[in-house]
Order: C-alpha cells, then structure tokens, then sequence
C-alpha cells in the first residue's frame, strides 16, 4: 500500500471518528441544555413547538418560581401561554412586564398601568403612619434601578404602586402569610443584598425602622397581639461562621405565634447551612429558589424579605420575596413586602 493511500485511509477514519461524535454530541448537547432548570426558556419553546402549550406554561412557571429572572421575557412568555390557553388571566405578569421594559429602557411611560391595571390592593394615596416608610422604600428602588426620583412624588412615582409594580408582595388585609394570624398594626419590609453601598435593609413595624446596623439577616421580632418589637438581632454570617449557629440558638427560643420578619443586608457567602434554613422553616418561610439544582432559601447576593409567624409550617406560608444577585447577565434589585391594614368596607 502506498503512503498516500494510507494517508487516505488515516483521513477517512479521522471523518468518520469525527462524524459519529458530531452525531452523538449536538443531540446529546441541545438536550443538556433544554433540560438544565436554568434554561427553562428553550424548554419551554421546544414543548410549544411541539403544540404542547399547556406543558410550556408550566416549564415557564417552575422556571420563574425557582430563579426569579429579573427581566422581562419570563413574564411576557408566559402571559402569552396563558392567554393562548384561554384559562387564566394572570395580570401579576403585566405589572411584573411592565417594570422591567421600563428599567431596562423600553416603555417609559407607566401612567396606563397606575391608571388602570394596577390592582387596588393598596390604594393610590399614603398609607397613614406608613407614609415615609413607603417613600423611601420607593425612593431605594428607583436608585438600585437607575430611575430618576422626582423632587416631588408624582402620580407617575406613587410610592406604594412603585413598590407594587417592582414586585412587592403585600396582604392589604392584615393577614401575616396563607394562613397566618392576622395583626392589627402594620409593616413593611425592604432587602437590597450585595457589597457595599448595594447593601440595605429596612424593618418598619407601624413606621418605625426597627433594623439594626450592619451587615446580614436582619431579624425582628414582634409581638402578635400588642405590636410591640420584642427582639432584635442581626447575624453577618458571611463574616463569622458561628453566627448560623446563634441564628438558630435564637429562633429556638421564640414562642409559638410571635411574627418574625426578615431582611437580608449585604451578601452571603453562600447557601445557609441546613440547620439555619429549618429554624426559618418553622415561620412558614419556603424553599423556593433553585441553586445548583438543590432548593434553598436564599443564596448569596439575594435581596430577602420575609415575614412569618413562629409555628407556621406545613401547609402555611409566610409572606415573603426575594431577587437573585443576577441571572443570565441581569442584575437583580431590592424587594420588599408589607401588611397592611385594610381600608374601611374592605372584606
């Protein structure tokens, strides 16, 4: 055999070799990616594509329940499933739309939403002794999004509607969670994680900032029936490991039925240990984000809000919110939650 021909020989071995991995890799690649949770999106278009609707809703949902993108598409997909399906109105995803076309530069003028979209949970007017509260809870969002806050507050830049569109989770009927006590004094609650200057939290109980200073989980507790704070204590566990260990030391010694609110102020190392994710779990507060395909409560750099009561677990919930430091090139932004009174004729 000559050497050309055994050059030809190596070559079309080489081909082949190469053709079979190209034919076993590219399916095997495209399915890793549309199956890793991270990618719900190209799941979801490839169930679409194969006319099942109903299962990219869903692949959609997890998707945003696990990672909270903090851009819009997520959003405005899955109100177009919806709206295909004919079933559910899911206005929560207009509001949520409209906020991130409106950070990341696209429809500027938010006037129709306060006008006519926003629910009326909480109503266009300040909120008694709330009102300051409210304003610089809104005055932080619109710096952690770049948006110029006005001299005055503008029916453009109503405080509570700013909070509101930017994602805040309220009750406006007292009720601490699902299936929580209801209280008769009010709060509200703000987490901006992060390093530095992007590092925040607020604890206002009756529109008194209850947070402590520095960095880490802020927690505050508060009597159910009186509305009086009657523990205060910050953990910075990104700074000194024994401080989940006193998280949890403190959370054990809380009675039954206290409320306990939370906000994370400056950024984790990582993932709480477990023992400190059970004693939250016992205010009602859930596992919902998804971090290196484990659930946990929050992660580092996430802005957290939460407000439980001790004992809620099983099937109650707690009230609470949270924004990711950043998801596929997006940065996340500053949270908050509140419980309101309701108005007069409320039901």
């Amino acid at each position: 055999m000559t050497k050309s021909k055994r050059v030809l020989i190596l070559w079309i071995i080489i081909l082949a070799c190469f053709g079979v991995f190209t034919a076993a890799f590219w399916p095997l690649h495209f399915y890793q990616q549309t199956q890793a949770p991270e990618n719900f999106m190209l799941r979801a278009e490839e169930l679409y594509a194969q006319g099942d609707t109903e299962a990219a809703a869903d692949v959609v949902l997890l998707g945003i329940q696990q990672f909270r993108p903090p851009f819009a598409e997520p959003y405005q997909r899955l109100g177009d499933f919806y709206e295909e399906l004919g079933e559910i109105t899911w206005n929560g995803g207009k509001r949520i739309v409209a906020f991130y076309d409106f950070i990341h530069g696209g429809e500027r003028d938010l006037s129709s939403y306060f006008k006519d979209e926003l629910p009326r949970l909480i109503k266009a007017g300040l909120h008694g002794s709330m009102n300051e509260a409210f304003v610089e809870c809104a005055k932080t969002l619109a710096q952690a999004t770049q948006i110029p806050w006005p001299d005055t507050n503008t029916a453009q830049f109503w405080a509570k509607e700013w909070l509101e569109l930017g994602g805040m989770n309220a009750n406006a009927f007292g009720k601490v969670g699902f299936k929580g006590p209801t209280i008769d004094f009010e709060i509200l609650v703000q987490s901006w994680g992060g390093e530095g200057d992007a590092a925040l939290a607020r604890i206002y109980v009756d529109g008194k900032d209850y947070a402590l200073p520095g960095n880490g989980l802020q927690v505050v507790v508060v009597h159910p029936d009186t509305g009086d704070v009657i523990g205060q204590q910050v953990f910075d566990m990104a700074t000194y490991e024994q401080e989940a260990d006193r998280l949890v030391q403190f959370l054990d010694t809380i009675e039954a039925g206290t409320i306990g609110i939370f906000a994370m102020k400056g950024a984790l190392n990582d993932v709480l240990p477990e023992a400190a994710e059970e004693a939250l779990e016992s205010f009602g507060i859930q596992k919902y984000p998804l971090i290196e395909y484990e659930q946990h409560i929050l992660g580092p750099g996430f802005s957290f809000a939460a407000a439980g009561a001790k004992g809620m677990e099983g099937r109650s919930k707690a009230l609470q919110v949270w924004s990711p430091a950043s998801f596929q090139g997006y940065t996340g932004h500053p949270v908050a939650l509140a419980i309101l009174q309701p108005e007069e004729g409320a039901q």
